[in-house]
């Protein structure tokens, strides 16, 4: 074969003399590694086997991953609101406090309103 390519391109070339070499050397590592592959290829043949018997239960298991992704967005979504729901209600908590604060100390003024008023006519009786 190198004598074909030598004749055909007009003369010896060293670049595919050495491109020669490297296929020959290959060839021989490939030759080398054939009987470990050969021993591994049954091996590899059960594995494909179990990896086409558990490929439906893959992908029943992808579904349902997706399913509980859908479901965990919606949780999500939903935990959002109920904490917005919860801040807002937070506020009108706040707010009612301050009201009930301003209402007790109106009282007091009130009930001291009164007991001054109580003292007058005391005092007039």
């Amino acid at each position: 074969m190198v004598q074909r390519i030598a004749l055909w391109s007009g003369g010896y070339n060293p670049v595919v003399g050495r491109l020669h070499a490297f296929v020959e050397r290959f060839r021989t590592l490939v030759e080398r590694f054939r009987p470990f592959v050969e021993r591994f290829r049954p091996f590899v043949e059960r594995f494909r086997a179990l990896v086409e018997r558990f490929d439906p239960f893959v992908e029943r298991f992808h579904a349902f991953v997706e399913r509980f992704r859908a479901l965990v967005e919606r949780f999500d979504s939903f935990v959002e609101r109920f904490h917005a729901f919860v801040e807002r209600f937070h506020a009108f908590v706040e707010r009612f406090r301050a009201l009930v604060e301003r209402f007790r100390a109106l009282v007091g003024r009130f009930r001291a309103l009164v007991e001054r008023f109580h003292a007058f006519v005391g005092r007039l009786t």
